[in-house]
This record gives C-alpha cells, sequence and structure tokens, in this order.
C-alpha cells in the first residue's frame, strides 16, 4: 500500500508574490519598526495599492484571472516577516466582502473597512438597526481613521443587513484604542445614521455566509502574518545562540537552548501546514470551518510560544530596545488577541474530534 503523502503546496504564484512583497519591505526608506513599535509604512501600502493587490482575490470563483488565497498569502507572510504594518487586509477583506454580497467594487485608491460582527467573539461589535437608523458600537477596528466608506452589519429588522456608510457621517465617532502593540486599532460608534435602500448593500442568509467567509479568509491572512513573524524572529534567534558566547563557547551549544530553538520551529511548521491546508479548502469552495479553527488556535499558540523562546535565548538582552525581540512580541500579542482570545475555536475543534478527544491549548 502506498503510504499517504500530505500534499500541502502553496499557491502557483506564491513565490512571485513573495519575493516582490520581500524587495518592497526591503526598499522602503521609513524602515519598518522604531524604539515605539511597528511604524506605519504609508509608502510601502501606496505601492501595494499602486500594484492593485488589495482587490488580487475573488473569493466567489468566477474570475480566473484572479489570484488564490494560497498564492496571496506570499505577500503576508513578507509582511509578517518585516513586521509591516499597512491597512492591506482590511482592504483585501472589504474587497472581497462587496464581491460576495455583488456591490460594484470601490476601486484600490479608496479604503473600505468593514465593521462586522465577530462570529468568534460577537462582543467586539454590536450593530443595530431601528426603523432607518443604526445604533452601536464596533470595537478593535484597523484603520477606521483612514476609511473612506465603512461596511457595517446590522442585526435587528429583517435580520443580518450589510449597509455602507461614509467614514465622515456626523453621527459616527472613531477613537483610538492604545494598545501595546501600537497598532491603529479603533472604536467606531454610529449614533442614529440614518440609512436608505441606496445604502443597502445585502440582506439575510447570503450576508451572513458572505461574513463567515470573509472573517475566515481574514483569519488566514493574519496566520500567514504570523508565521512570516515567526520564521525571521527563529532566524534572529539561531544566529544569537550561535554567536553569543558563555562558559568558553557559544550556548547553542547547550540542549536547553536547541530545545527552545526547536520549539519555535516545530510550531512554525505546524502552523504553515494548518496554513495551506485552510487556504486550499477555501480556493477549492469546500467548508474550511474546522480547518481554520485549528488555524486559529495553531497561529496563537505559535505567535504565544515563538516569543517566549526567543526571550528565553536572549535572555536580558531581548527586553532591551536596542534589541528586535520586543517589537516581535507586541506584534505577538495583537495576534494572539485576535486569532486566539475567544474559546469558539476550541468548541468548533472539539464538536470536531468527537466526545472521547480533548482540545490542547
Amino acid at each position: 500500500m502506498t503510504p499517504t503523502v500530505m500534499d500541502l503546496p502553496w499557491g502557483p504564484d506564491f513565490e512571485a508574490f513573495s519575493q516582490t512583497a520581500r524587495r518592497m519591505c526591503e526598499a522602503d526608506p521609513a524602515g519598518a519598526v522604531g524604539e515605539e513599535g511597528p511604524r506605519d509604512r504609508v509608502g510601502l501600502w501606496q505601492q501595494l495599492s499602486d500594484l492593485g493587490w488589495p482587490d488580487a482575490t475573488d473569493p466567489t470563483g468566477t474570475d480566473g484571472d484572479a489570484a488564490s488565497l494560497a498564492s496571496v498569502l506570499g505577500i503576508f507572510v513578507e509582511l509578517g516577516r518585516a513586521l509591516a504594518v499597512t491597512p492591506l487586509p482590511s482592504a483585501m477583506s472589504g474587497h472581497e466582502l462587496r464581491a460576495l454580497v455583488g456591490a460594484p467594487p470601490t476601486g484600490t485608491q479608496g479604503l473600505s473597512v468593514p465593521l462586522l460582527s465577530d462570529r468568534q467573539d460577537p462582543h467586539r461589535a454590536a450593530m443595530t438597526l431601528s426603523g432607518d437608523r443604526l445604533t452601536g458600537t464596533a470595537m478593535f477596528v484597523p484603520y477606521a481613521d483612514r476609511a473612506e466608506e465603512l461596511l457595517v452589519e446590522s442585526s435587528g429588522e429583517g435580520g443580518s443587513r450589510l449597509w455602507v456608510v461614509a467614514r465622515d457621517n456626523p453621527q459616527v465617532r472613531v477613537e483610538p484604542l492604545p494598545n501595546i502593540a501600537d497598532y491603529p486599532q479603533f472604536a467606531v460608534s454610529f449614533t442614529g445614521v440614518m440609512v436608505d435602500e441606496a445604502d443597502e448593500l445585502g440582506a439575510g442568509d447570503d450576508v451572513e455566509s458572505a461574513i463567515s467567509l470573509v472573517q475566515q479568509r481574514a483569519a488566514v491572512l493574519m496566520a500567514a502574518e504570523v508565521y512570516g513573524a515567526g520564521c525571521s524572529l527563529l532566524d534572529k534567534t539561531v544566529t544569537y545562540a550561535r554567536e553569543r558566547e558563555q562558559f568558553g563557547g557559544p550556548i547553542g551549544r547547550f540542549q536547553a537552548v536547541q530545545y527552545l530553538c526547536t520549539d519555535i520551529a516545530v510550531n512554525l511548521h505546524l502552523t504553515s501546514a494548518f496554513l495551506r491546508d485552510a487556504a486550499g479548502l477555501l480556493d477549492r469552495g469546500e467548508c474550511a470551518t474546522g480547518a481554520v479553527s485549528l488555524l486559529r488556535m495553531q497561529a496563537a499558540k505559535t505567535a504565544q510560544i515563538m516569543v517566549h523562546c526567543a526571550h528565553e535565548v536572549h535572555a536580558g538582552i531581548g527586553y532591551m530596545l536596542e534589541s528586535d525581540i520586543h517589537l516581535y512580541t507586541r506584534a505577538a500579542k495583537r495576534w494572539q488577541f485576535a486569532l486566539g482570545a475567544h474559546g469558539n475555536a476550541h468548541a468548533v475543534v472539539s464538536d470536531l474530534l468527537g466526545p472521547n478527544e480533548e482540545v490542547s491549548s
């Protein structure tokens, strides 16, 4: 019998996207990070936008020239490797949501930011429709301050409905949310925002399924950033273990240090496998609920383990501003919160495994 082989290739254009994105990140004169944390790469975002990457994908599967999700992961791996902060994830989710509900695209220069009820954490966004007025608050919305329009899901009359609201509406309030990652996140409040038929993009089950799919695809892109950052951090940690000498030789000769580096590598390999599996299922239009839940759990775990092990190897120098390790720690806190701060993914995986199996966090 021929043994089963796990066939999990990246997308056909993965390398082309990766190499281009890496060159752009390396050439950006602003640099990826400062002592205060990852910098918003304005120049890099303009390049990404000019290339048309925010709308490079087609989640409907009808555009044969569109890039696959597995292929564009190459972009996000490199953005994670460089700790590059850009609106690309929000822009791509906005484009895909519009495509799935049949709304016309806004183009690559206009930033559409989704305000969606999080299926993993329903407390993050709660917008209700009463008559023709939208009221509520969405938390932790990236780049809401730079959006030209907001794609808003509401509950209430008529079930789930999707609306487009101008960011500069006087009844829309955007407030920054300071965080350890220094990531541009905001609380967006609606106070009786008036909407009409022209503002509605969709309603009912179609909106529900579109939002669920967009959120799954967004989780895959974020996990790719974790993987890219982890690869960079592993390189730095192994290099330090080879070069740092103590007790008459490099600390990398000690088995305890080797175990710490191995822990990073093993979790990165697992994240990579789950990442390619989930992206492949989504590209084929198959159910990926379980695969994405597994990926969320593993990527959140990887984000935690990779910075813990890196700090263990670097010891005190890892906490100095002269070291880059604390920058990965800041970014990892955001990824942990976004991917694994709730129990819904665990519940999905538990249902898949059955009553006699346990989910390891």
